[in-house]
C-alpha cells in the first residue's frame, strides 16, 4: 500500500461568516510510517551524539534526549496523515490563510494574513 494525497471538503468559520474550502491530506502507508519513526530515530541518535559532546551540560541534555526520545518516535509514528495544503479563504476578508497546522486534526485553527483574524476550519458533512 502506497501513500496518497486526499481532497477534503473543509467549511471555515469566522465568526458569524462562512466560506468553503478544500485542504490537501497526505496519508502514509504503514511503510511510511516505520521509515518517518526511523529518521526520527536517527535524528535523535545523531543529537544524543552531539549533546555528549558539551562539557557540562551533557550531564542534563543526555539524560533529557534519553526520556524524550521514544516520546518523538512514538509521535512521528502514530501520525497516520498530515495537511499538505489548505486551499480556503477566510471567511471575513477572503485573505490567504497561513499553513501553521500540519497535523490533521479537526478543529484546527489557521490565522488570516490579511485582517490577522482567527479562522476555524472544520471538516464539511
Amino acid at each position: 500500500m502506497s501513500s496518497q494525497v486526499v481532497i477534503r471538503k473543509v467549511v471555515v468559520h469566522c465568526g458569524e461568516q462562512q466560506a468553503q474550502g478544500n485542504i490537501s491530506v497526505h496519508e502514509f502507508s504503514q511503510r511510511e510510517r516505520r521509515a518517518r519513526g526511523f529518521k526520527t530515530t536517527l535524528v535523535c541518535l545523531c543529537v544524543l551524539v552531539a549533546v555528549a559532546c558539551i562539557p557540562g551540560a551533557h550531564l542534563v541534555l543526555v539524560p533529557l534526549m534519553l526520556l524524550l526520545s521514544p516520546w518523538l518516535i512514538y509521535r512521528t509514528w502514530r501520525v497516520p496523515s498530515e495537511i499538505a495544503q489548505i486551499d480556503a479563504r477566510c471567511a471575513r476578508c477572503q485573505g490567504e490563510l497561513t499553513r501553521l497546522v500540519t497535523r490533521e486534526q479537526y478543529p484546527f485553527y489557521e490565522r488570516c494574513l490579511v485582517c490577522q483574524r482567527e479562522n476555524r476550519i472544520v471538516l464539511a458533512d
